[in-house]
């Protein structure tokens, strides 16, 4: 049986990896209702999130952009040769570009960085 990995993103510390997933998962919906996030704690959050997992994969960086808003919306995904719809967490930049992440695979890079500085 394997241990809980404790993760940390900005302020805010979670005991596993599956309770910060969970964290920002279950807020989709009610970004997706309230449209564009622009301020308050959890819009700081989402950045934190979105900020470490740039500083852990290159190909996530900025390039000189800033984030402007976070918003929920569907992504077509496939699986195989399935395709299907996901509500899936945008980023928005600046420059008026926006572009989705996954939270689950943004919380695993964060957690890998943490446990290779240890």
């Amino acid at each position: 049986m394997g241990r809980s990995i404790p993760v940390k993103i900005g302020q805010k510390e979670f005991k596993s990896k599956k309770a910060a997933v969970s964290y920002f998962m279950d807020q989709r919906e009610a970004v997706k209702e309230k449209g564009p996030l622009k301020e308050g704690n959890f819009f700081e959050e989402l950045k934190a999130l979105y900020l470490n997992y740039c500083d852990c994969c290159e190909s996530w960086g900025l390039n000189g952009r800033t984030i402007t808003s976070f918003t929920v919306d569907l992504e077509p995904r496939q699986n195989g040769q399935t395709w299907a719809s996901h509500l899936c967490y945008w980023v928005h930049f600046s420059e008026k570009q926006a572009r989705p992440f996954s939270v689950r695979e943004a919380v695993d890079e964060i957690a890998k960085a943490a446990a290779e500085q240890l």
